[in-house]
């Protein structure tokens, strides 16, 4: 799928030149399930990592609503999805790393698809 691109000019005056390409076209609009909010999510993220031996702590900085885009055939489904950014910091040889990794809950579903450290 191309990126969507977006330019746009303007001056004083105002806007001269909109140029865009690649713009999603909606053609089917049907939202009739229950969302999960962002605690639920959080809670299914905290789950999970509870499953697993870390050896360094984990700070969850940013959790974001997003849209996914999913192919689906010819086309593709935008799907709802809370995204978790996640820092761990390691030293090695005395030089600390920080690693982030990205964790999405599907906001209709609940499910949980992870990024591993």
């Amino acid at each position: 799928m191309p990126r969507t691109y977006i330019n746009l000019v303007y001056d004083n005056n105002g806007i001269k030149e909109i140029q865009a390409n690649s713009i999603l076209n909606i053609i089917d609009e049907i939202e009739t399930n229950r969302l999960i909010n962002v605690y639920e999510a959080l809670n299914t993220l905290i789950e999970n990592y509870s499953l697993v031996i870390l050896e360094n702590d984990i700070d969850i900085v940013s959790a974001e609503f997003c849209y996914l885009i999913i192919p689906e055939g010819d086309a593709f489904e935008l799907i709802p999805g809370w995204v978790f950014c996640s820092v761990q910091t390691t030293e090695s040889d005395e030089i600390q790393y920080t690693e982030y990794k990205y964790d999405v809950v599907n906001v209709v579903t609940g499910k949980l698809y992870p990024s591993r450290w």
